[in-house]
């Protein structure tokens, strides 16, 4: 477990877990296989995930990602948990927040955007 702010939205942190020390360790039955967990921060997954919630993950070597599933990622300054979709070429994802009952006006509060797959620097499956 690390003490690292992972964002459910678009907050840029610039923590670095290669030089964050483990908080604890987890052992529950089925998630043998995950390499790490880290917290959530933020709203724009909720009901999914929860501010505050942790979530164990699983590194994805090879940026194979299942259209509709939530990941964490990390590209530009960004940590952040989406749910990934398809986007209109096999060169991008669009990054969805399952949080669209918060509005900002008549907009959408954690808005859908796209993101180029090969900016993506960290994938993790959760």
């Amino acid at each position: 477990m690390y003490e690292i702010t992972a964002t459910a939205s678009g907050v840029e942190v610039y923590n670095d877990i290669n030089d964050t020390q483990s908080v604890g360790r987890m052992n529950f039955p089925g998630i043998e296989d995950c390499d790490f967990a880290l917290p959530v921060w933020g709203h724009s997954m909720y009901p999914y995930l929860e501010n505050g919630c942790w979530v164990a993950l699983k590194v994805i070597h090879d940026k194979k990602i299942l259209p509709g599933e939530v990941y964490y990622i990390e590209w530009g300054d960004y940590r952040m948990y989406k749910r990934l979709l398809l986007g209109n070429n096999e060169e991008e994802v669009i990054a969805h927040s399952d949080n669209t009952t918060e509005m900002v006006g008549n907009q959408l509060k954690y808005a859908p955007f796209v993101i180029k797959i090969a900016d993506i620097k960290k994938t993790l499956f959760s």
